[in-house]
């Protein structure tokens, strides 16, 4: 047999790989069910696109990055993001979170940025940028 890769360095997802939704289903299904995704695709990128997702979610950094740049129908994961990275203690770089969420067409931009200013503490909230 061949030598196994660490499944940590493996980022990518083979068509004949389980999809990583939690599905019971070859990834290549999930190509045909989502023509935004190619054999290329992270398990973040499937998170975002993916409704009937049931594994654990991808960590949140591999989300971020992985945030669309168009607009996506599910508010509740732009929702959950954002909950995540407010809960997050590490400084983000809430002016590309922002915007990220606004590229994604999150739709209360105005809600998106009070709560950030009310719940991030001031230290990190530096990195916010006024909108208004």
């Amino acid at each position: 047999m061949g030598e196994l890769k660490p499944a940590s360095r493996k980022q990518k997802v083979g068509r004949n790989d389980s999809c990583p939704s939690g599905q019971p289903a070859k990834f290549k299904n999930c190509l045909v069910a989502h023509r935004e995704l190619n054999e290329r695709s992270t398990p973040a990128e499937v998170w975002w696109v993916c409704s009937r997702w049931q594994a654990a979610a991808p960590p949140l950094e591999k989300r971020l990055v992985a945030m669309p740049s168009r607009r996506i129908g599910a508010v509740e994961k732009l929702d959950q993001v954002l909950e995540e990275a407010i809960k997050a203690g590490e400084d983000m770089e809430w002016n590309e979170i922002f915007h990220g969420l606004r590229a994604a067409g999150h739709p209360d931009l105005p809600g998106v940025f009070r709560r950030i200013a009310a719940e991030v503490p001031p230290t990190k909230k530096s990195r916010l940028a006024f909108f208004y």
